[in-house]
């Protein structure tokens, strides 16, 4: 199936623009597990390239950060190798912003605990990323890129022939239920 991603009447096939995330996080997004970024600050980006880092595993007890239930999967899913291994974009379809004190509503979401978010957003608004996220036809492998949130890669990403992770169906339900809890 080919997906065309239309913004701003401009047909995109190829992107070397990508949002940096911890690798557990976008292996989630990439499995279907979550369909959101909980983060300090909008974008205005409508779509990236999923990008995985691993500095999260040099932390003291970083795995209580999840969720007990995703413990082993963030384990298995935060090994770091030769270059980074990009899988995933993802398609920004909304943003919403919460105050600190509504964002465990979306507890059920994604796989961090509760005390991660709130520790993280730190008595600022949240901005709730929703987003689509499809797994790429190869993955593609790029030398480290410099940004702290969001980098460039040194090469243009073929986005033809890429598939949802999750059906249109599957989507719809989650992205109503998450409307639905904000």
């Amino acid at each position: 199936m080919v997906i065309k991603l239309r913004y701003g009447g401009i047909l995109m096939v190829k992107t070397n623009q990508c949002v940096k995330e911890w690798k557990a996080t976008i292996e989630a997004l990439g499995q279907g597990k979550q369909n959101i970024f909980i983060r300090v600050y909008p974008t205005n980006k409508p779509g990236f390239l999923l990008y995985p880092t691993t500095n999260y595993i040099a932390k003291d007890a970083y795995l209580q950060g999840f969720k007990k239930d995703h413990q082993d999967f963030v384990e298995a899913n935060s090994k770091s190798g030769e270059g980074v291994e990009i899988k995933y974009y993802a398609d920004c379809v909304d943003v919403k912003e919460l105050p600190q004190n509504k964002i465990s509503k979306l507890n059920q979401f994604h796989i961090w605990t509760d005390k991660h978010v709130k520790s993280y957003i730190n008595g600022r608004n949240a901005y709730v990323w929703i987003l689509k996220v499809y797994e790429l036809k190869e993955p593609v492998t790029v030398p480290m890129a410099t940004g702290q949130i969001y980098a460039r890669i040194n090469k243009d990403v073929d986005l033809s022939d890429m598939r949802p992770v999750l059906s249109q169906k599957e989507f719809k339900r989650n992205l109503e239920k998450i409307r639905n809890a904000i």
